[in-house]
C-alpha cells in the first residue's frame, strides 16, 4: 500500500491527506524532516553527505543532506528521527537534535511538483563515517565535507570541492572514493538554504566541541 502524507494549503494549514503519488503530482504541500550530521576531526568540522539511490523519483545520484524523508500521516515532526535510524543506523533520542529551522522549498522537475516545508536539525556525532550503516535501497554513499568547503562552494568561492567517503552496493559492500563535487552534482535547494544552514551549524559546532 502506498505512503498516505499530511496535506497542507500555503499556510500549512492541514487539508487532507494523499498518497506520495498525488503529493508530487499535484503539488501539494508536505512537511518534511531533514536532519545535517557534523563529525569533528582534529579540531576540523565536517558535515555528512548522502548521495541519493538512483531508483529514487527526485533528485537520483545527487549528494543531499545527511538524512531526510517526508512524514507520513499522523506523525509529528519530532517522529522524524527515526530517519536517522533507517538511513544511517544512527539511534538518536529527538532531544538530543538541534532546530535549525523550517525552510519552505518549491521544486519543479518533469512531471513532479514537490511543495516541502523542510523542518531542519543538526546533529553533532562522535561516531565516524564507517560507524554509520546506510540504508542500501535509499542511499547509495556516504561521503564527509568540511564544512567551511560546502559554504564556500553555495557562495560562489569555490568552484569544486573534495569530498572522501565510500560507495555502497545493494548487498551492503562498501567501495572506499574520493572526488570533487560541484554545485550541479547536489540537490537543487536554493543556495541560501546550504549557506544559511551551514553557517548555522558551523556555529552551533564551535558552542558545543
Amino acid at each position: 500500500m502506498e505512503e498516505l502524507i499530511d496535506i497542507y494549503d500555503e499556510d500549512l494549514h492541514h487539508i487532507g491527506v494523499a498518497t506520495r503519488t498525488d503529493v508530487h503530482a499535484k503539488g501539494y504541500w508536505h512537511k518534511t524532516f531533514h536532519c545535517w550530521v557534523a563529525m569533528v576531526q582534529s579540531g576540523i568540522p565536517f558535515v555528512v553527505l548522502q548521495k541519493r539511490h538512483p531508483t529514487k523519483d527526485t533528485n537520483p545520484n545527487k549528494l543531499d543532506v545527511s538524512c531526510a524523508g517526508h512524514l507520513s500521516a499522523g506523525e509529528q515532526v519530532s517522529d522524524g528521527v527515526r530517519e536517522l535510524h533507517e538511513e544511517l543506523g544512527l539511534a538518536v533520542a529527538y532531544e538530543e537534535l538541534h532546530p535549525i529551522g523550517v525552510i519552505h522549498v518549491e521544486a519543479r522537475c518533469k512531471d513532479i511538483l514537490d511543495f516541502e516545508a523542510c523542518h531542519v536539525f543538526a546533529h553533532v556525532t562522535e561516531c565516524k563515517l564507517e560507524d554509520l550503516r546506510p540504508q542500501v535501497d535509499e542511499v547509495s554513499g556516504l561521503y564527509l565535507a568540511r564544512l567551511t568547503d560546502v559554504i564556500a562552494l553555495f557562495t560562489a568561492d569555490a568552484t569544486s570541492i573534495e569530498l572522501k567517503g565510500y560507495e555502497v552496493s545493494s548487498s551492503g559492500e562498501r567501495v572506499n572514493r574520493v572526488y570533487r563535487a560541484e554545485t550541479d552534482d547536489f540537490v537543487s535547494h536554493t543556495h541560501e538554504y546550504y549557506v544559511d544552514t551551514l553557517t548555522s551549524i558551523s556555529r552551533l559546532v564551535a558552542e558545543t566541541t
